[in-house]
């Protein structure tokens, strides 16, 4: 088994926080898209975990690079894998958590491209009170016009990205957009 040491430089203000906070966040959560906290180590001047390790780094290496691409499946994949995360992370889990810090750099892939989000070192927990407010967004599955899956992704992207809460969709239904897009793009490639 490969694994990854995440070491806190207890030097760095706000780094004995950060560690507290992973580890409450990810201590009772399983998803495949969520980085694994395989365990701890934790005493006054030393503070680290131990994570799956990750063979494909992070996505921000793959987005800014010239040596390496991703296709345009690749790329929806990773969009599926990481609203799925988000999803789990807002509504699939007992407490709420909001990540507060999602970056091309904090998206981990693996040996095989599935996307996994980490690092929640400035993460929320919400109570239950706050999970209405905070996380849930009033919007239906709509339409999906019947356009080019790069627009169509641009047109979830505005629309996740729209400035009145109450205009975006919650993340179900950002899944299920993208997983219709995805089987759109599939199935434009099999009539081709």
């Amino acid at each position: 088994m490969n694994v990854a040491i995440k070491v806190f430089n207890l030097q760095i203000e706000g780094a004995f926080r950060s560690f507290d906070i992973e580890c409450e966040a990810m201590r009772n959560i399983l998803h495949r898209n969520l980085v694994k906290i395989i365990t701890c180590c934790s005493n006054v001047d030393f503070k680290a975990l131990v994570l799956d390790f990750m063979s494909n780094g992070s996505l921000e290496k793959w987005l800014h690079s010239e040596n390496h691409f991703l296709d345009i499946l690749q790329r929806i994949n990773i969009m599926v894998d990481v609203a799925s995360a988000l999803e789990y992370l807002h509504a699939g889990h007992p407490t709420p958590i909001i990540h507060c810090d999602l970056k091309p750099s904090n998206i981990l892939l693996d040996e095989d491209m599935v996307a996994h989000v980490g690092d929640f070192g400035i993460a929320k927990l919400l109570g239950e009170g706050e999970l209405m407010k905070q996380t849930m967004t009033l919007a239906t599955i709509g339409y999906m016009a019947p356009a080019n899956c790069i627009s169509s992704i641009m047109e979830l992207a505005l629309n996740c990205s729209s400035e009145l809460l109450e205009e975006r969709k919650d993340m179900k239904d950002v899944v299920a957009t993208l997983k219709k897009i995805k089987q759109n793009f599939l199935n434009k490639i099999e009539q081709v």
